[in-house]
């Protein structure tokens, strides 16, 4: 986000949040994903059996999923939700195989969970405002460890 700075601009570092592949435990094509993430993700684009949920057009996962997929359309794709619960929900109640979801709905529902990329955000703010009580205090909560526990609960971690 450095590239949004402008002199008068303070960048503060936010938190991050996991996102990656969810797929039920229990689901044998998904079983290479640790050893060779390029060739196991592959296989289940491949395989017409294999149903994955995709995510409405314009969201930060669906960009990384078209980014993963390339221009290949497995089964299933045109199928969408519009939250990473809904994504989540789908493959738990085995109305899909897989999907790119964060990884605290995946433990929620206890569905397995392979790491692609973390997302960052970030706060962008006047300089000459970080000095106001109200900002102040909001810099300062982002510090505190019950904050940045409770932030834990929802998959956030903290990136200061």
């Amino acid at each position: 986000n450095r590239h949004l700075l402008t002199p008068e601009l303070h960048l503060q570092k936010g938190y991050r949040r996991s996102q990656g592949l969810l797929f039920r435990k229990d689901d044998s094509n998904f079983t290479d994903f640790k050893s060779d993430f390029e060739n196991a993700i592959q296989q289940i684009i491949n395989n017409a059996e294999v149903r994955m949920i995709n995510r409405n057009r314009g969201s930060g996962t669906r960009i990384l999923l078209d980014r993963l997929l390339a221009d290949q359309r497995p089964a299933g794709f045109f199928q969408e939700a519009k939250s990473h619960n809904s994504v989540a929900a789908a493959i738990s109640q085995n109305r899909a195989d897989w999907g790119i979801a964060i990884r605290s709905v995946a433990e929620d529902l206890g569905l397995g969970f392979y790491p692609i990329q973390d997302e960052e955000y970030d706060f962008i703010l006047p300089k000459n405002r970080l000095e106001r009580p109200e900002v102040a205090l909001f810099l300062s909560l982002l510090q505190e460890t019950e904050i940045q526990n409770k932030l834990a609960k929802f998959g956030l971690r903290t990136t200061n």
